[in-house]
């Protein structure tokens, strides 16, 4: 009672974002023309299925910010 089955797509998801959460991330900043420009991780991209072109929200903290789903 309680089990949640998933097709081996959707569990090797959660298993990648289980071990991203315990991890810290490095992620690189870019330019484009006067853009600055965040570039992920591909497993944190495939993880949290974002696409390029997908808005996100960032909400700036008193020790740096974070980001979120939009």
């Amino acid at each position: 009672m309680g089990e949640i089955y998933y097709d081996p797509e959707q569990a090797q998801k959660v298993l990648l974002l289980n071990k991203l959460k315990k991890a810290v991330l490095k992620a690189k900043l870019g330019k484009i023309r006067s853009n600055l420009i965040l570039r992920l991780p591909k497993d944190l991209e495939h993880a949290l299925n974002l696409e390029k072109g997908e808005s996100v929200l960032i909400k700036v903290e008193n020790d740096g910010f974070r980001i979120l789903p939009a």
